[in-house]
Order: structure tokens, then C-alpha cells, then sequence
């Protein structure tokens, strides 16, 4: 995993505001905190988390939204929810996942109308220029939905896959050729 700190020394990051999308349990609310950034929006689809995020990001100026993303808004999609606090939840299916996690497992599928991030961003009112995703290799349906969003942004950092960790999930390579006006630096 890739530290932010470590991210923000190297290449000299402004960063004036963030948006997580796929915040899981908000793992990272203390960085930004310690890095001074209180204008962060968490960007969660599973419903069963959505209080503890609450409760751990709005003490420190953060907030977070209900959403599953996607490339397109008020489309019916099945999530898969997983173990382990939701951890590894996805619109895809396993693919390779259970080689390396065989205990990571999906306990149930919700069915959620999807929203784009362009959406999401004006609703929120959110401005910045950092984007964090983590969505389990639902990515780049993320991305095609942030087309008015992406000028706007300066840094991406977002988990890829080398391989169909879930399946048909977009790889780097597919990130790589999408993201046309950033370049790869990690």
C-alpha cells in the first residue's frame, strides 16, 4: 500500500480537498487530519457502515455520503456485501480473490441504485483536487462517471488490479488509458 505522507513529501502534493471514494470504515480519517485536510468527502455504498463513518469522520470536519458509484446514475445493481465489516464489497463478482483471501467471503447482496461521482460532487457541493478510490475493481465504471469532475482534479490515487481480482474488473493498463491527462507516477 502506498503511503499518502509519504506521497505528499515526494512529489510536493497541494492538496485542498479530498474525495475517498469507497471509504469502508474510513480507515484513513486520521492522515488527512494529520496532513491538516478537514475538507474530505467519504463516499460509502454499503448502508450498514454508514453511522460509524459518521461517527468517526464529522467530529473532524469530514463528512460522508450513502452511494454506491458508477458510471451512470439510478441504474439497479447488486452489491455483494463480505465479511469482515464489508471489506472487499463489490458490484463485481470474485475472480481471483479467493486464492489470496479464502476467507473473505460475500454474506449477502443488496440491491442499490447507483450514482455518478459528477452527481454526488455537485449535490455535496464538494470542491478539491485529490480523489482516493477504492471500490474493488469497480474503478473505472467510477471514473466514467466523474467526467466533469476529473479537470478538476490533480491527483488520483486508487487501488488497481493486475490481474481479474473480481471479475471483468478494469486493470491498470485500462486505468492508465482512461486517466489520459495524468500521469502514472507509482
Amino acid at each position: 500500500l502506498l503511503s499518502l505522507p509519504d506521497l505528499v513529501d515526494a512529489y510536493n502534493l497541494d492538496i485542498t480537498g479530498v474525495l475517498h471514494v469507497g471509504a469502508h470504515l474510513a480507515e484513513e480519517a486520521d492522515t488527512y487530519q494529520a496532513l491538516g485536510l478537514s475538507n474530505v468527502l467519504w463516499v460509502e455504498a454499503n448502508p450498514a457502515v454508514i453511522a460509524y463513518i459518521a461517527d468517526r469522520v464529522e467530529p473532524l470536519g469530514q463528512r460522508v455520503v450513502e452511494a454506491l458509484v458508477y458510471s451512470k446514475d439510478d441504474v439497479l445493481l447488486d452489491f455483494n456485501i463480505t465479511n469482515y465489516d464489508g471489506m472487499s464489497s463489490s458490484i463485481l463478482e470474485f475472480g481471483t480473490h479467493p486464492t489470496f483471501s479464502p476467507d473473505t467471503v460475500f454474506v449477502d447482496t443488496i440491491q442499490l441504485h447507483t450514482r455518478t461521482l459528477d452527481k454526488i460532487v455537485a449535490a455535496e457541493g464538494w470542491t478539491g483536487n485529490f480523489m482516493n478510490m477504492d471500490l474493488q475493481g469497480a474503478e473505472l465504471h467510477a471514473l466514467r462517471g466523474a467526467r466533469e469532475l476529473l479537470p478538476h482534479i490533480e491527483y488520483v490515487m486508487t487501488e488497481v488490479n493486475e490481474v481479474e481480482v473480481y471479475k471483468d474488473c478494469a486493470k491498470i493498463g485500462d486505468i492508465d488509458r482512461y486517466l489520459t491527462g495524468f500521469r502514472r507516477v507509482e
